[in-house]
C-alpha cells in the first residue's frame, strides 16, 4: 500500500477532515502558495530600525504612506522612501492628479483627520527636523507629518468693496473703430455720461462720440501659494459707458485661516455682455493680497481673449470627509454618510455642491475598478460611472450585501473585493461574485471568522491576505483563481503584531505590516515587509494533511520524504481508531529534525500499528517535493 503526497494546498474550512481533496492541508502555516511544492514563506522583512514615534494627535502609528525620496533610485530600499505616518488605520492617501506637479502633492484623509493635503517640501522639511523619539536632527525618514486643509476659503460676500466711474474729461479715453464720429466743439466740457472723449493721432482736437452706457459687474477670488483659486466673493454693479474707467477701491486684505495653505493674490474679474444677452466674468487682473485699490482702465476688447471664470461653484470640500478615492479621469471622490462629494477634475481643491449625490444606505468605504467607482455600504453597493463629475450616474444592484469592514475593501481589475457577512465578494461591471464559497463557505466564515475586524490587501502575486482579531496571524489565498480549491488557505504566525496594520505600499507593491506596539498610544511601533520576494532569514512551514482513509487496515513500515534545504525536515505520523462512535487520534510516530538528515532516503517506521485512517504532518524550513508512505522500503525503492 502506498500513500503518495506530491502536490501541497493550503487548508479550506469549507470542507471536513476527511472530505477535503488529497492535496489540500486541514491546516498550513507559513507556507508559500506559488511554488507547487511545500516551502516555507520569507519571513517579514523589517525596513526601518527605529521606532515610528506618534502621529500629530499623538496616537501610535497604525498607517504609514511611502513617498520616493530619490526618484532615480530603486524605491524598494527603505533608505530611498519617506514614511508618512497616520494614527488612523483608516487613512486613505492619493497622489496628485497633475502630471508632474511641482508640488508633489499627496492627499489623505480619514475620519479623524478630514481632507488634508502635504507637499514634497513639507515631507523633507519634517526629515530635518528634530526626531521626537531620539532628539537626533537630520535622520528622521519617517514621522507624523501635519498637513494642510484642502480648499481656499473664498473672499466675503458682505461688505462689499466699492466700483466708481472715472468722470475725468480730456483725458486719453478709447472707442471701438465702428462708432460714428460726431462733430464737437474741442474743449467743450460735456457731462452727458452717454459722451465720451479723446484725442487725435496729434494730440491736438477733442472730437465727441457718442456711446450706450452698460452695467458692468465686478468681483474677485482669492488664489493661494499653490496656485488654487477660490469660489469668488462680493459682486459689485457699476454702469459706465463702454471702456470707461474704473476705480475699485476698499478691496478685503484677509488674514490667512489657521490650518489652510497662505493666500498668496487677488484675482479680479468683470463681465462683458456678449449678444446673447449673457454676462460671463473676464479675467482683469491678479494684484497683490495686500492691495486694497485697483484702476480698471481695460477695454472690453483687451480682456475679451482672457480667462473666463471657473471657481463660481468650487466650494472648498466638507468637513468631516470619511475618505477618498482618485478616478482615472482626474477627479477625487468623498464621502460623508449616504452622500458622495466630488472634486473638479485636476481641481482637488474644489467640490461644488451640484455634484454630491446621496445612495440608499450608508456609504463604508469606495474602491475602483477599471473606470467605474464601487460604493459599498451598510446595505445594497452601487455603481458609479462618468468620466467627469458631472456626468456620473448611479446604477446599484437588487441585493443587499453589506460591507462590514472598511479595511476590507481591495480594488482589483477584475472588480472590488470586500468582506461580507457571508464571505468575500467581489463586485464590479460584471456583477456580484462570492469570491470564498469553494475555500471558506458561510458556515465557516461565521464560525470562525469576525468579518467586522477584517482588513485585506492583494500581493503583487494576486494573492489575497487578511487579519481579523487574531494579532498573530494573517490567513492569505488566491485572489487570481478563487475557484481554485487546491490553493487553499495559508495562515502566516507573526510575532507581535497589532491585526489592523496591514496595508500595501503604492510605490511598490509590498505587503507591510507594523510590528512591536503599532496600538494606540504606542511610540514604538516599526515597518516590516510581509511575504518578501526575498530573505536572508528563515522560518519553519508545518502543513497538516487530511484524514485518509484507507480501503482496508494497513501498517505503514516506511516513508521517504523528498526534499532540499540546509535544515533537516520534521514528521509526524497519526493513526485514527474508532471505538464506537468515539475516533480518537494516536500519534504513531512523532520523528523531530533529526531523523530525516538525507533528503530522499527511506526510514523504516516500527511495525504493528494497523489503521484505515492516517494523517501526516511535515515541517521545516526547506522545500518538500513529495512525501510517500509504503508498506516496506522495498515497496519505496519502486516508486
Amino acid at each position: 500500500m502506498l500513500l503518495k503526497l506530491e502536490q501541497f494546498g493550503g487548508y479550506l474550512p469549507l470542507r471536513n477532515l476527511r472530505n477535503t481533496p488529497d492535496a489540500n492541508a486541514t491546516y498550513a502555516e507559513n507556507m508559500r502558495l506559488d511554488q507547487g511544492g511545500l516551502r516555507a514563506a520569507n519571513p517579514p522583512t523589517q525596513l526601518t530600525t527605529r521606532s515610528l514615534g506618534l502621529d500629530a494627535a499623538g496616537k501610535g502609528i497604525r498607517r504609514v504612506y511611502g513617498v520616493i525620496r530619490d526618484k532615480l533610485q530603486r524605491p524598494d530600499l527603505s533608505t530611498n522612501m519617506y514614511y508618512l505616518g497616520f494614527g488612523d488605520p483608516d487613512t486613505d492617501v492619493v497622489r496628485t492628479p497633475f502630471i508632474n506637479d511641482r508640488y508633489d502633492r499627496h492627499y489623505f484623509c480619514s475620519p479623524s483627520t478630514g481632507l488634508q493635503f502635504v507637499t514634497r517640501d513639507m515631507i523633507t522639511a519634517y526629515n530635518t527636523a528634530v526626531d521626537p523619539i531620539t532628539g537626533n536632527p537630520g535622520s528622521l525618514l519617517y514621522g507624523p507629518i501635519k498637513g494642510l486643509k484642502v480648499g481656499v476659503q473664498p473672499p466675503p460676500v458682505e461688505p462689499k468693496f466699492k466700483a466708481l466711474e472715472d468722470t475725468t474729461t480730456g483725458d486719453l479715453v478709447w472707442i471701438d473703430a465702428g462708432d460714428t464720429p460726431i462733430p464737437h466743439q474741442a474743449g467743450e466740457l460735456v457731462t452727458d455720461p452717454q459722451y465720451r472723449f479723446y484725442k487725435d493721432a496729434n494730440g491736438l482736437s477733442l472730437t465727441q462720440y457718442r456711446n450706450t452706457p452698460v452695467t458692468r459687474t465686478y468681483t474677485l477670488t482669492y488664489v493661494n501659494i499653490y496656485g488654487e483659486e477660490s469660489q469668488p466673493g462680493a459682486v459689485v454693479e457699476v454702469d459706465v459707458a463702454a471702456d470707461q474707467a474704473v476705480d475699485l477701491s476698499e478691496l478685503p486684505v484677509p488674514a490667512n485661516v489657521a490650518g489652510y495653505a497662505a493666500y498668496d493674490k487677488k484675482r479680479i474679474y468683470r463681465t462683458i455682455v456678449q449678444a446673447d444677452g449673457a454676462a460671463p466674468y473676464f479675467r482683469v487682473a491678479d494684484i497683490a493680497i495686500a492691495d486694497t485699490t485697483y484702476r480698471d482702465t481695460l477695454r472690453d476688447i483687451d480682456i475679451a481673449g482672457s480667462d473666463v471664470i471657473e471657481s463660481l461653484a468650487w466650494t472648498p470640500p466638507p468637513d468631516g470627509l470619511q475618505g477618498i478615492i482618485g478616478m482615472p479621469t482626474g477627479y477625487m471622490v468623498g464621502w460623508i454618510g449616504k452622500d458622495l462629494f466630488f472634486s473638479e477634475a485636476y481641481r482637488p481643491h474644489a467640490w461644488p455642491d451640484k455634484y454630491v449625490i446621496t445612495v440608499e444606505h450608508e456609504i463604508v468605504g469606495l474602491g475602483i475598478t477599471g473606470g467605474t467607482l464601487v460604493v459599498l455600504t451598510a446595505g445594497r453597493p452601487v455603481l458609479i460611472n462618468g468620466a467627469t463629475p458631472s456626468l456620473v450616474q448611479q446604477d446599484a444592484t437588487a441585493q443587499t450585501l453589506p460591507c462590514l469592514s472598511r479595511g476590507s475593501i481591495v480594488s482589483t481589475p477584475s472588480g472590488v473585493i470586500y468582506a461580507s457577512d457571508n464571505g468575500y465578494l467581489m463586485f464590479g461591471p460584471g456583477g456580484l461574485q462570492r469570491f470564498t464559497d469553494q475555500v471558506i463557505g458561510p458556515e465557516a466564515w461565521r464560525r470562525d471568522f469576525i468579518p467586522q475586524s477584517i482588513r485585506s490587501i492583494v500581493l503583487p502575486d494576486g494573492s489575497l491576505v487578511f487579519s481579523h482579531t487574531d494579532a498573530t496571524g494573517l490567513l492569505q489565498f488566491d485572489a487570481i483563481r478563487p475557484d481554485a480549491p487546491a490553493l487553499g488557505l495559508v495562515r502566516h504566525v507573526l510575532s507581535v503584531i497589532y491585526s489592523p496594520v496591514l496595508f500595501t505600499e503604492v510605490n511598490t507593491g509590498r505587503a507591510i505590516i507594523i510590528r512591536d506596539g503599532g496600538q494606540p498610544g504606542s511610540n514604538n511601533g516599526r515597518l516590516f515587509e510581509l511575504l518578501p520576494a526575498y530573505s536572508t532569514a528563515e522560518q519553519y512551514f508545518l502543513w497538516r494533511s487530511k484524514e485518509f482513509q484507507l480501503p482496508a487496515y494497513t501498517n505503514f513500515g516506511a516513508v521517504r520524504i523528498d526534499w532540499s534545504g540546509d535544515i533537516p525536515i520534521a514528521f509526524t505520523l497519526w493513526g485514527i481508531v474508532r471505538n464506537g462512535d468515539v475516533e480518537e487520534k494516536v500519534n504513531l510516530f512523532e520523528w523531530g529534525f533529526g531523523v530525516f538528515k538525507v533528503p530522499g532516503q527511506p526510514v523504516r517506521l516500527p511495525t504493528g500499528c494497523r489503521y484505515d485512517t492516517f494523517q501526516v504532518e511535515v515541517s521545516g524550513t526547506g522545500t518538500v517535493f513529495k512525501v510517500t508512505l509504503a508498506s516496506t522500503i522495498a515497496e519505496l525503492r519502486n516508486v
